[in-house]
């Protein structure tokens, strides 16, 4: 959203028709059912961070350090990242996530929550191949599973 305006004033400035139905139509808004009515999104991932360690074994999320993007201040302390893809079909369009997209969270040590960071798309946490790797590992666990 451009800096001083609400979410919906700056939504009402994006062309209609961007993003997707129901998707991302820029930051804090969301167009509606194609329409420029916006309304602030809530994205959450609310696996706990051991459910999301089950998710990597299988290929569908991924997680490492933060390295020079680790944050820390008197309220939040980022040092670890995870991007998931495919975990709650309502928590991901909250987050205008596309199925099989990887959507990525940085880890807070305070509140022990993940915190929306964006796409894999933009924020480019996890590579091509791993993710590839990732999808690999999945299909291989669907033919385990009876």
């Amino acid at each position: 959203a451009t800096s001083g305006m609400s979410g919906k004033e700056a939504c009402e400035e994006l062309p209609a028709g961007r993003g997707w139905a129901g998707g991302a139509a820029g930051d804090g808004c969301r167009f509606l059912n194609g329409s420029k009515e916006c309304v602030d999104a809530v994205c959450e991932m609310t696996k706990s961070y051991e459910q999301v360690v089950n998710m990597e074994g299988i290929g569908k999320a991924f997680s490492g350090g933060l390295g020079e993007r680790a944050f820390s201040d008197a309220v939040v302390n980022y040092g670890v990242w995870t991007c998931i893809r495919d975990w709650d079909a309502a928590e991901e369009r909250a987050c205008a996530v596309r199925e099989h997209e990887l959507a990525c969270f940085r880890f807070d040590e305070n509140s022990r929550q993940f915190h929306f960071f964006g796409r894999n798309e933009e924020v480019q946490l996890v590579s091509e191949e791993d993710e590839e790797e990732g999808r690999k590992k999945e299909r291989d666990a669907i033919f385990i599973v009876p």
